[in-house]
């Protein structure tokens, strides 16, 4: 079951988040002024077509080579003017240039080529806005050490691959692929893991160069590697402790806005978790086995100081705790204690009460040790506000032996009338409080089995979900990312189940204070009057 701090809402799919019909247009002249290119175009171009996108500008069909730098453009907007991506001076153009997008997959670099000969006329000259790099995510889960109930913090040694699939045509030089990145500042110090409390040691990063895991015979992929061991953090949802579900997140992100790079899950290399290395194996089981979920998530615009938005994966290994601890080592005494609390309605003799002193010193005692075994769990748990399963169950006892005390106190007190006044009835009502008793413990293990059946009927169907996606990039490995998520949909429908959000617009938890709209109005027509005055 995906755990409350995992869900997102707003759904998106990859086109509306990141490909919203970016600007185009065709090109009737262009020169090389200064160190500037200046480009005539017949569609004009305006402050709202470049706002919110990368920025960087390419061509294709001819004209200058490689990505150059949106710089500004002439009241009309058909006179663009754009910078060379450093100051070295590019106006011969770069040696390569960008093929163009095939259905939502990155852009190819390729060697530059002459226009191809046509009795038609030249192929025209095309200026577009470059199109966000798209880049597939994995991790590979190493061991998890330490999980800090307490803390609400677990160790892990963990590895990710950023793999940009496509990015270039076969036996295209390395060096080219890499100045590019460098030139959009793309690279493994932006990529960073958003929950790490502390990193353990150094940092690995490396990159690697080779054929496309996809098409190895036409395209390279280029890719960004890094492992650490860290410390991350983790919210932990305990209200269901000691029989909780916990899923461990890894939050992995770039500091590069959606504009210029947007994130997939790569199912073709699936991420894994070396479960026969769990070092907690015998305090949790692992839910997913070896398989590492990904969601992939869109930050909220509000978290951003600029208004941008920033893609993120979410990769979770989902976790259920071992019960038997806590039920051999505290449900199962408290539940004692309490059974013993009955033993104040002993007799002395035939049909002779115990003195209220001896009632008394026993349940209060007993309470006394139960009062002790709610701070030995205390101890276990972090400082939350809400009740766990077992504080629960732990306060159900307490209140259990306090009604016995209480009984022991005051019903010799109403039934004073002599040695076997009231017997009987205190005989019925020790019976009676010990099936309430007994009946609140088969409530409380049946409210637990319902619990956990609904939680594993959850979990079998986000696993079958999770397989299907496999299913789907295993047997279909050379289509487009496009293409198998609209496999994928119609799978899932058919199969009968819920559909999944590919990418999900997380939402801020924080609420920004501010003006109402009144007060704001109110605000505005003073400053304008101070304005105003001051002119």
């Amino acid at each position: 079951m995906l755990s409350a701090k995992a869900k997102v809402c707003a759904a998106v799919t990859p086109e509306e988040d990141s490909k919203k019909a970016l600007w185009s247009s065709v090109v009737t002249a262009h020169d090389f002024q200064a160190g500037t290119l200046v480009v005539t175009l017949v569609t004009p171009i305006a402050v709202s077509d470049v706002s919110n996108t990368s920025k960087w500008m390419w061509f294709h069909g001819g004209g200058p080579c490689g990505v150059w730098k949106f710089s500004h453009a002439d009241s009309t907007g058909h006179i663009l003017t754009c910078t060379p991506p450093s100051s070295k001076d590019q106006t011969d153009g770069a040696a390569w240039e960008l093929a163009a997008l095939v259905d939502g997959e990155n852009l190819t670099m390729r060697l530059a080529s002459p226009p191809p000969l046509s009795t038609a006329g030249p192929t025209p000259i095309v200026c577009s806005i470059l199109p966000p790099l798209v880049a597939y995510c994995r991790t590979t889960i190493f061991n998890v050490f330490e999980i800090d109930t307490v803390r609400q913090a677990f160790s892990a040694d963990v590895f990710f691959e950023v793999r940009f699939r496509g990015i270039a045509a076969k036996n295209f030089p390395e060096s080219a692929v890499a100045a590019l990145f460098e030139t959009l500042h793309v690279n493994a110090d932006v990529i960073e893991c958003l929950n790490t409390i502390s990193i353990d040691g150094e940092v690995q990063k490396w990159t690697s160069y080779g054929p496309s895991s996809r098409q190895p015979e036409a395209f390279m992929d280029y890719t960004f590697k890094l492992r650490f061991k860290a410390c991350f953090s983790e919210l932990l949802e305990l209200q269901e402790f000691p029989f909780d579900q916990q899923s461990l997140h890894v939050s992995l992100t770039i500091n590069q806005p959606t504009s210029l790079v947007t994130f997939r899950a790569n199912d073709t290399y699936p991420s894994l978790f070396l479960v026969n290395n769990f070092a907690a194996s015998n305090v949790f089981d692992v839910i997913t086995a070896e398989h590492v979920l990904a969601d992939v998530g869109v930050s909220d615009p509000s978290e951003s100081s600029s208004g941008y938005r920033y893609h993120c994966v979410d990769f979770q290994v989902v976790l259920q705790r071992k019960p038997g601890f806590y039920i051999s080592n505290v449900m199962v005494p408290v539940s004692l204690l309490t059974y013993l609390g009955f033993l104040s309605f002993g007799i002395e003799s035939t049909r002779t009460r115990m003195v209220t002193s001896a009632r008394l010193a026993i349940s209060v005692t007993l309470l006394l040790t139960t009062v002790a075994y709610k701070f030995a769990t205390a101890g276990a748990l972090p400082q939350i506000s809400y009740m766990t399963s077992l504080d629960r169950y732990v306060t159900f006892t307490s209140l259990s032996m306090c009604l016995l005390a209480v009984e022991n106190a005051v019903f010799p007190w109403v039934c004073s009338g002599g040695v076997d006044s009231c017997f009987d009835d205190e005989q019925t009502l020790m019976w009676t409080l010990f099936g309430l008793f007994t009946a609140g413990i088969g409530v409380a293990a049946i409210l637990a089995l319902r619990v956990m059946r609904c939680r594993h009927a959850a979990n079998r169907v986000l696993l079958e979900q999770h397989h299907l996606r496999l299913l789907v990039a295993r047997h279909h490995p050379a289509k487009s990312t496009k293409t198998r998520d609209a496999m994928y949909a119609a799978l899932l429908e058919r199969m009968q189940l819920p559909p999944v959000a590919l990418v999900r617009q997380k939402q801020a938890k924080t609420h920004q204070p501010g003006l109402d709209a009144t007060r704001e109005a109110q605000g505005k027509a003073h400053l304008d009057a101070i304005a105003a005055a001051g002119s």
